[in-house]
């Protein structure tokens, strides 16, 4: 919008007809000028009856908007509306909208209003979808791809501007979109974009209006809690499930809530593994613990969601809420640690994150599940952890050292804790270390024999196997 202009030809002086120009196509320009017309209509208090409105003919009726809806319009300052109009047809001018036409192929003033509000809704611009739908009432129940405005505004969490659509138009929080989402779905599945910290705000507005759709599923079967559960990982906030766990209706309550399966068998704690949001993790565990032992139709565990995300507090909590998950495998037939050392691009996790993740559940796999799983790993993800888990799990029963690759490099780290333990243990490593690992001991063990020959001073075994073992360090 170049700019925004006042031409005075209203038949008051008191009333004002607004002009915009350099906007294309005319009807939105004609449009938005109306917008601003009907604003200072209210600013001035006039009868909004004697606007002159390019837009809108005679036998559309009179604009009659109740007392709180022209309040609410006029609430914000004119410049506060202009702005938000511009960044409304700076959004409609973006190259591609998915499901929504463009704004120069629409040729009715109904369309164009539909489409502004649509804008108003997804960037929270309040004043404007005010305004807007005094307007053009009915805008707020035009579908564009399938949704309503609501919807839209659901989705950013806008608080503002979700509460006037929803007075306008209170029934439209009963409104499914193209994939069976309410408005409250909308809210609760609120991820990257939109106003994040409003998250449990936004649902709550949304249950205050619509309380009984708490028990409503989505055509995947799922409640808003379980998208709510998943959304925390954005929001950094558990007041949304918080707030759904506690309108869930009774017998059953919130532990009902929280062991209800989505159309794949998961329950909530499966989407906050995923998410890796510890507060939301807690709560749902702290009302319904059995569900970090829930498997989704494929086997997985909550824990498998943790691992595979590269999330270790996730899984440290998960480990402990249900231990036998650790050595389960999953619908792919891979346990957690191999989930936590795979190559998962679709999580925003460091391979940092995702080895100490790992290395949580080293030790509560046992060896024989635990070394297998580690070489389907790799060498490069699951092969440089084999050391470790030798340490954690020594003694090791011989079936379980054929389990180890000879000639591994780094198993010298486990020379220590073997010495400590048998000379079987210590045998039984030295079979499997790398031919340079052997040269330095050999080679060390001689120099420490002969300077004890040289200085006729007999060191004490344990300071020998300490020196031995720092010769492979």
């Amino acid at each position: 919008m170049a700019s925004l202009g006042r031409d005075w030809r209203g038949v008051r002086a008191t009333l004002g007809e607004h002009a915009v120009h350099s906007l294309k196509p005319q009807l939105l320009a004609d449009y938005v000028a109306d917008l601003l017309t009907v604003k200072h209509a209210l600013d001035s208090q006039s009868a909004l009856d004697s606007m002159i409105l390019r837009t809108r003919r005679s036998d559309n009726g009179s604009l009659q908007p109740s007392a709180a809806a022209a309040a609410a319009a006029a609430a914000a300052p004119i410049a506060t509306l202009a702005k938000q109009l511009q960044a409304c047809v700076l959004w409609l001018q973006r190259p591609s909208i998915s499901g929504i036409p463009p704004v120069t192929a629409v040729h009715t003033a109904d369309a164009v209003a539909s489409l502004m509000l649509f804008a108003a809704a997804a960037g929270g611009h309040a004043a404007a979808a005010r305004v807007i739908m005094l307007l053009s009432h009915s805008a707020a129940t035009t579908r564009q791809g399938g949704q309503l405005p609501v919807h839209v505004a659901a989705s950013g969490c806008h608080l503002d501007c979700l509460q006037g659509l929803l007075d306008a138009w209170p029934a439209t929080a009963l409104s499914t979109d193209g994939r069976g989402y309410l408005p409250l779905h909308r809210a609760a599945a609120a991820s990257q974009g939109g106003e994040r910290q409003h998250h449990g705000e936004a649902v709550c507005l949304l249950l205050a209006a619509a309380p009984q759709t708490v028990t409503a599923t989505t055509a995947q079967d799922e409640l808003a809690l379980h998208l709510a559960a998943g959304a925390s990982r954005w929001s950094k906030s558990a007041d949304a499930v918080q707030a759904l766990l506690s309108a869930a209706p009774q017998p059953g309550g919130a532990a009902a809530a929280a062991a209800t399966t989505d159309g794949h068998g998961r329950v909530a704690l499966h989407y906050a593994a995923a998410a890796g949001h510890l507060p939301t993790l807690e709560l749902l565990l702290q009302v319904a613990p059995s569900s970090a032992a829930a498997e989704d139709e494929g086997g997985d565990f909550p824990l498998h969601a943790a691992a595979a995300a590269g999330l270790p507090d996730a899984v440290r909590l998960l480990m402990a809420a249900a231990p036998d998950a650790v050595t389960a495998p999953g619908r792919t037939g891979l346990t957690p640690i191999e989930l936590a050392l795979g190559n998962n691009t679709l999580q925003h996790t460091t391979g940092a994150q995702r080895q100490a993740a790992a290395r949580l559940l080293l030790a509560a796999a046992p060896a024989g599940d635990l070394l297998p799983a580690l070489q389907r790993a790799g060498r490069e993800r699951g092969w440089p952890l084999i050391p470790e888990a030798v340490v954690l799990h020594l003694p090791l029963a011989e079936e379980e050292w054929d389990l180890v690759p000879y000639n591994l490099a780094g198993l010298g780290r486990a020379l220590p804790a073997a010495l400590a333990h048998s000379k079987e243990q210590t045998r039984q490593l030295m079979r499997h270390l790398p031919r340079s690992d052997l040269f330095r001991l050999r080679t060390g063990a001689l120099c420490l024999g002969r300077a004890q020959r040289r200085t006729e001073m007999a060191l004490p075994p344990p300071i020998l196997q300490q020196m031995l073992c720092l010769s492979i360090a």
